[in-house]
């Protein structure tokens, strides 16, 4: 994987959840964390397909539920 690509991703989740210094992205899920919300996740793909020149699908929206589904997708959609 790019660690360009993970860094701009951790960088765009670490903003959209305001997350406190130090939290781990890769641990963050939509299920569990109340910081996930609907507004939250709107925000998130709206920073991802910008900042990485893409457009998501509806089925793929609904599958960004982590950091590793989204930037699988976004792997996916890059190759």
């Amino acid at each position: 994987m790019n660690s360009d690509i993970e860094s701009r991703l951790q960088e765009i989740m670490k903003i959209v959840m305001d997350l406190p210094q130090g939290t781990d992205v890769k641990e963050i899920r939509r299920i569990n964390d109340k910081r996930w919300d609907s507004l939250a996740h709107s925000s998130l793909i709206a920073a991802v397909e910008n900042e990485f020149q893409m457009q998501f699908e509806i089925q793929e929206i609904e599958l960004c539920g982590s950091y590793a589904s989204t930037l699988a997708i976004i792997n996916e959609k890059i190759s």
